[in-house]
């Protein structure tokens, strides 16, 4: 069987990619830029091969799942070899996370397939967890100084929602869903991934600014970014937001303490609870730095909340002085 090869960046991390001629390179763009392989690329530390398989050969793992994640679940067995399994395709990530492979039936190559934006991605987030990075389903956005704002919260709580509202009151919008936590000495870093972001039809006409992204509808009510952002280095997080699932008569910000922002970073972090997964007291250890080297403010928004982007950003940045008078 010929096997083509590429390169997967996939949060300023690449990947060596081998996949079956079958297969079409851009299978895994939502994940992140795929290019041709070439002499002058350095090799990755992991490799990812991707080979259509008979239908037959998804047959219901065993154990009990670590996780689930809509019909994808996740196994860790004794030997810490974890399955992620949804049905059409399973991926097998190896002890250490150097390599990572994925078998698939044609069922996973269909457009509307869940493969590449959900299974294939939650097994390379996984694989990373050996290197020490960490996933977060966060928003990102760049401060004047270079440095980051995060957006943590519950799901539904609106995170993807207050970092257009950070757009459009001039920040620069780095991502909307999710990020890769890594600890450089005392400092954590959050490199976000690069995807499309997403909005609620409805509310792009409050949102002006971000209308010259192009947007596509991918489901009734529901847009996304014609064009992914493009990659960014790693960024020290200086703020962090986080954003309340309740609703009131107007929009709050308060300062809150770092107990209660390392309550909101686990919110968005799912997988520090899950079962067998590697590096756990690693992955804590870097929540808890990350809450006591930034400043931390709640965001519980409220009907004016489109109405004055840049007024609500003003109160944030006033909430953050006060964190750290």
């Amino acid at each position: 069987m010929t096997l083509s090869r590429a390169t997967l960046d996939m949060g300023g991390v690449a990947f060596d990619v081998h996949h079956d001629a079958r297969i079409p390179r851009d299978l895994l763009s939502p994940i992140g830029a795929v290019c041709a392989h070439g002499p002058d690329r350095p090799e990755a530390g992991a490799r990812i091969e991707l080979v259509l398989a008979e239908s037959d050969f998804i047959d219901a793992p065993t154990g009990r799942p670590s996780f689930f994640h809509g019909r994808v679940r996740v196994f860790a067995d004794e030997d810490a070899c974890l399955t992620i399994d949804d049905g059409t395709a399973r991926v097998l990530v190896a002890p250490g996370g150097s390599i990572v492979r994925a078998r698939l039936s044609r069922a996973a190559l269909a457009p509307e397939s869940i493969f590449a934006r959900t299974t294939m991605n939650i097994a390379l987030v996984l694989a990373l967890r050996w290197r020490e990075h960490f996933h977060i389903h966060a928003g990102l956005c760049e401060l004047p100084d270079g440095r980051a704002v995060m957006l943590v919260g519950p799901s539904g709580a609106g995170k993807s929602t207050t970092t257009a509202l950070l757009g459009e009151a001039g920040l620069r919008m780095c991502c909307d869903d999710a990020c890769l936590l890594t600890r450089m000495g005392d400092i954590v870093f959050a490199t976000p991934l690069a995807r499309a972001f997403h909005l609620a039809a409805a509310l792009l006409p409050r949102l002006p600014g971000l209308a010259t992204h192009g947007w596509n509808e991918i489901a009734p009510g529901r847009l996304e970014a014609r064009t992914p952002p493009p990659p960014s280095l790693p960024q020290s997080v200086a703020q962090i937001v986080v954003v309340s699932p309740e609703r009131l008569a107007r929009t709050r910000v308060a300062r809150i303490s770092p107990a209660d922002g390392v309550a909101g970073l686990l919110e968005s972090s799912a997988l520090v609870a899950a079962e067998g997964l590697p590096h756990a007291r690693a992955h804590l250890e870097v929540l808890g730095l990350l809450a006591s080297q930034a400043r931390i403010v709640s965001l519980t928004p409220g009907p004016d909340f489109f109405d004055r982007p840049r007024a609500i950003w003003d109160d944030m940045q006033a909430a953050f002085a006060e964190t750290s008078s």
